[in-house]
Formats: structure tokens, sequence, C-alpha cells
């Protein structure tokens, strides 16, 4: 499975988590991204990890596996 990821300052650890699992993860610019992804999550500080549902008119509906794994793996390191 890929995963794109858009760049930001904290993306570094998850990074590392996705390393972990041994997925293929690409940076990709973030329209193309929000337009081609089959799920997406947005992480920081305050908020963690949290699922993208909807961006625009284009629902992406209910968090993929993907996005659970990396939550549970995350949880898991700072708990």
């Amino acid at each position: 499975m890929k995963v794109f990821i858009a760049g930001g300052i904290g993306i570094a650890p998850f990074l590392g988590l996705l390393n972990a699992r041994g997925s293929e993860h690409l940076r990709a610019d973030l329209h193309y991204f929000v337009n081609t992804a089959d799920e997406a999550f947005l992480s920081g500080t305050a908020a963690e990890i949290v699922p993208i549902r909807s961006v625009d008119d284009r629902e992406l509906g209910e968090p993929g596996p993907v996005t659970r794994q990396v939550q549970e793996t995350y949880f898991a390191a700072v708990r």
C-alpha cells in the first residue's frame, strides 16, 4: 500500500511509524493528495491524529485501516 504524505513541521515521527509498518510512502503536493487519497488524517500536538472525513465536496468517509493503525501505534507509544 502506498501512503501519500503532505509534509509539515511534525511529520518526522509519522514517517518513523510508517517505516516500522513497512509502508511505502511518498511525499505529495496537498492538492494531489486530497484528490487521490482513499483516506487521510491530520496530525498535530493538540489533535494527535484525526481522520479527515471530507474535503470540500469530496467524502473520504470513515477512518481507513492505515489511519487506524497509525492511531493505535501512536497512542501506544505516547501513553
